[in-house]
């Protein structure tokens, strides 16, 4: 039988020849019963405190984990974002580094019309300035 506060209180002792004055042994029983009482109470309420911390700590557990994964998903997004900006500064390289090739075939292109154009500017100037001096010389 397990010693609990109100089993202390109900213990009988049986007395003897030559046993311990009885009022002395209810006092001490008295005594004896209040501090266990007192001790099972507060045994009692630490282990609902221990249970209510139990719960929080698994709360507290999944809470972690839950920060955990956020944090690792936030992780692969800057890791994506910092992929795609070194991505981005690259192509814009890329993307100058052509408009410049592209303007310098253009300009090329555009001088080579440009002398065709002067040649044959000068052809007909030739030759309207040959045909003037024929003239001239009739």
């Amino acid at each position: 039988m397990a010693i609990i506060p109100p089993v202390v209180g109900k213990i009988e002792l049986k007395k003897g020849f030559r046993g311990y004055v009885p009022e002395m042994v209810d006092e001490l029983l008295d005594k004896l019963v209040l501090g266990y009482e007192k001790l099972h109470k507060e045994n009692v309420l630490v282990k609902n405190q221990n249970v209510s911390l139990a719960k929080s700590n698994i709360s507290l557990q999944d809470e972690i984990r839950e920060l955990n994964n956020s944090l690792g998903n936030f992780r692969a997004m800057e890791h994506a974002i910092q992929n795609a900006l070194i991505s981005s500064e690259k192509m814009s390289v890329d993307i100058q580094r052509k408009a410049i090739e592209k303007a310098e075939i253009i300009e090329k292109e555009a001088r080579k019309m440009a002398k065709e154009i002067i040649e044959i500017a000068e052809q007909k100037k030739r030759y309207i300035l040959s045909q003037a001096s024929k003239k001239k010389d009739q």
